[in-house]
């Protein structure tokens, strides 16, 4: 298992309890759905799974903050929004 498969599938599993609670988790749900993309950004052939997880972190990351003008490629804007204990 490489460094990217360990990441890919603890984030997996962390998007399966935020998203059980993304109504009212949504920053964390977000922040997860950002985390994976950047996994599944460094795995050949799974660019368009990385698109679709930064696209539906972005529209959540909106609805939390309709007025964002943070950088929604950078990991701070995201971790910004999440309880520390959730990071």
């Amino acid at each position: 298992m490489t460094l990217t498969t360990g990441a890919k599938n603890s984030l997996r599993d962390a998007l399966e309890v935020t998203g059980a609670r993304k109504d009212t988790m949504p920053a964390e749900h977000a922040r997860c759905l950002f985390k994976l993309s950047e996994a599944l950004r460094q795995v050949p052939g799974s660019e368009a799974e990385a698109l679709e997880a930064r696209k539906e972190a972005e529209r959540l990351l909106f609805l939390r903050a309709p007025g964002c003008t943070l950088d929604t490629g950078d990991e701070s804007t995201y971790d910004g929004m999440v309880e520390i204990s959730w990071r």
